[in-house]
């Protein structure tokens, strides 16, 4: 009964990956493009029609999208990992404040700094997406600055699921010098979660700073 993981480097699917080699579930990894001349590979398509990663498909045959939908399921799958607060745990109103915060605030931010064209009909309107996305990022590494507080992780001493989620968020961050000045915590949280020896690899081959 395997896992299988539509993937390809520098893109939320690195998350799910980390979160599968933690579990120690039986999995694989298809890496695909998602960009090219002709468009996302064929093989995507028939998966997830808008043609994105990252794609999970159970063991049952069933078909899973969306990263933050993924790393809460797998994670509930494996609670001996402690990779997430059981739902009877005080914990665990934090811990899903905190997955929403990043999956509905952080990621789609990003996406609209870094891909503003998608955003708008308006051939000469990206740059004002981009900046506005800019100014966003700011306000909300702010609140998850202030959330993690003193650390060491988001939900106190022990590593969870949803700082491997921030981690990848901040490494997406190009001038990780400029961010360590604003946002030294952060960029500490992302150099723990980095550290975990299943982790690092899957970091490298995905760009994040390690």
């Amino acid at each position: 009964m395997t896992f299988t993981l539509y993937a390809s480097e520098g893109t939320g699917s690195a998350v799910c990956e980390a979160i599968l080699a933690l579990s120690g579930l039986p999995h694989r990894r298809i890496d695909v493009t998602i960009q090219a001349p002709t468009g996302p590979d064929p093989e995507l398509i028939q998966v997830n029609p808008l043609g994105q990663v990252p794609v999970l498909r159970l063991p049952n045959g069933e078909i899973m999208t969306e990263s933050a939908a993924i790393v809460l399921y797998l994670s509930d799958l494996v609670p001996e990992k402690g990779l997430a607060p059981r739902p009877d745990d005080p914990l665990r109103a934090r811990y899903l404040r905190w997955m929403a915060f990043l999956a509905c605030a952080i990621y789609p931010s990003s996406l609209r700094k870094f891909y503003p064209d998608r955003y708008t009909a308006d051939p000469q309107g990206g740059e004002a997406v981009k900046d506005a996305a800019i100014a966003r990022l700011t306000r909300e590494f702010a609140v998850l600055a202030a959330g993690l507080g003193t650390g060491p992780f988001l939900l106190g001493e022990a590593m969870s699921a949803v700082d491997i989620y921030a981690a990848m968020l901040i490494g997406w961050e190009e001038n990780q010098e400029g961010m360590n000045d604003v946002f030294p915590g952060l960029i500490q949280l992302g150099q723990r979660v980095a550290a975990n020896p299943v982790i690092r690899p899957i970091w490298e081959r995905n760009l994040l700073p390690l």
